[in-house]
């Protein structure tokens, strides 16, 4: 009847939703300069995929500003009276729509994270800007430009706390799944975390 074909469309769409998280957690895998991106505060698989999709050599990308351009975070600004510099009016609709969504869950996530170094940050801009969207869009950007300094192997001061890492790590060994983890030749799900926590650390 239509209940059962609705449920198995859904059940459809589910079963196929994990099997791509799965995927794509194993190209990250393979790749640990972009796995690397898991290090940062708010940053997990989907976002690190989608990075590595759409940005391929970040070196094209001459400055962080670039990279901040190109995903369509850049401040635009609205001129008022004798003000030069001119009032902040959010980010515009230009560059990669499909990944700036994407920076901007992750920049919401990091604010909501007390222990993140965004936090306190964001939020005192918040009040500041009297626009928790503002505050958000420039969060995005600072992740923005910790991604760019990564990838390019600088330190970055976004990086996640060996803690929270680990935190991260267990949800991705989980989401991948026993039989893909075993087939990696991890029967034990903590050497598996323990082994791409140490790989990802001696990147950074």
């Amino acid at each position: 009847g239509l209940l059962e074909d609705s449920f198995q469309q859904l059940w459809y769409a589910e079963n196929r939703r994990k099997k791509l998280e799965q995927l794509m957690i194993e190209l990250l895998l393979e790749r640990p300069q972009w796995a690397q991106l898991w290090r940062i505060m708010g940053v997990r698989h989907i976002v690190a995929f989608a990075l590595m999709a759409m940005v391929g050599d970040v070196h094209r990308f001459a400055s962080a500003k670039k990279l901040v351009g190109y995903f369509g975070l850049s401040p635009r600004t609205v001129q008022s009276g004798n003000n030069a510099r001119g009032r902040e009016k959010g980010i515009g609709n230009t560059g990669r729509g499909d990944v700036r969504a994407l920076l901007i869950q992750s920049a919401q996530n990091a604010m909501c994270q007390k222990k993140s170094p965004l936090h306190k940050w964001g939020w005192k801009l918040s009040l500041k800007k009297g626009s928790r969207n503002i505050a958000v869009a420039a969060v995005a950007r600072k992740l923005t430009v910790a991604i760019w300094h990564l990838l390019q192997g600088h330190f970055t001061p976004a990086l996640e706390m060996d803690k929270h890492l680990k935190e991260k790590m267990r949800k991705i060994v989980t989401i991948l799944g026993t039989e893909k983890r075993i087939e990696k030749g991890f029967v034990d799900r903590r050497l598996f975390i323990e082994h791409h926590f140490k790989r990802i650390q001696q990147l950074t």
